[in-house]
């Protein structure tokens, strides 16, 4: 009877595929011997995976703890695999979701650093022409769009599509304080925008005035005819970024809001774009 490939002599790339998942080289090892064999026991994995036998009972107690194989409790505890087709889309979803728990838990640790740390002093006393300011990173540009908006005291008008910068958490909040103390707020959404409810129901709840349209030319937020803010794209795949401009000169605002006012007349209203 020819002899089966063991683990160490599978194709490097599908190895690789399992590390890049998120298991480690001698889990991945132990992972497709157990597919080949269908079941065995912790000595026979290690022997046939070529892992350290005191290494291979950790390798197979976390794959056990993440769905990728059951085990057996007998005199000698035998371990069989999960199929690959149930094993790793249950993996990749459980990994998708720590990834959105970790970043959600970043931007609250950077929005509670923002708020304890103390602010630089003005290098200089001197008057400076402050009419555009560059913003980087999802967390300092997030924080410069909750305060445009805490500045706008009668029109609030913005142009939104992915990616949004903002946590799940602050949806809207400042956009839904400037309607109720009387601003008049109009946002034109592109449908990829709303695929979610919440991005704005609570906002149409509160007065905003909400269009649809099919494609946008950028993400725009203008406050009061003074005060801009844009999206800036990659430059090189032009892709929608985190990086932003605060335009505050009026030669540079003005073209903005017209901007935002074709877009607006062309839009549809919300609920006829949604009932489509």
């Amino acid at each position: 009877m020819p002899r089966a490939a063991s683990s160490t002599e599978l194709a490097p790339a599908a190895l690789a595929a399992l590390v890049e998942a998120g298991l480690t080289l001698n889990e991945a090892r132990s992972y497709t011997t157990l597919l080949r064999l269908g079941s065995a026991t912790a000595a026979e994995v290690a022997r046939a995976a070529g892992v350290p036998r005191p290494k291979v009972y950790e390798a197979l107690r976390l794959l056990e703890q993440r769905g990728f194989c059951t085990v057996a409790a007998d005199r000698v505890a035998s371990y069989r695999p999960v199929p690959a087709g149930v094993a790793l889309p249950g993996w990749l979803r459980h990994r998708e979701q720590e990834r959105r728990l970790a970043a959600e838990a970043d931007e609250r640790l950077a929005e509670t650093l923002l708020r304890l740390l103390p602010h630089a002093e003005e290098a200089s006393a001197a008057p400076t022409l402050d009419f555009m300011e560059a913003l980087f990173g999802r967390a300092r540009t997030s924080d410069a769009l909750e305060q445009l908006i805490g500045r706008s005291e009668r029109s609030l008008d913005m142009i939104q599509q992915p990616p949004f910068l903002q946590p799940r958490s602050r949806w809207n909040l400042a956009e839904v304080a400037a309607a109720r103390r009387g601003v008049h707020v109009r946002v034109v959404y592109t449908p990829e925008a709303i695929r979610e409810r919440s991005r704005f129901t609570a906002l149409q709840a509160a007065g905003g005035e909400l269009r649809l349209r099919e494609s946008v030319p950028m993400k725009l937020l203008v406050r009061d005819g003074v005060e801009a803010m844009i999206s800036l794209r990659d430059p090189l795949t032009g892709q929608q970024g985190v990086t932003s401009a605060v335009i505050r000169h009026p030669d540079l605002v003005g073209p903005l809001q017209l901007l935002f006012d074709r877009e607006w007349k062309d839009a549809i209203p919300l609920e006829e774009g949604a009932g489509e």
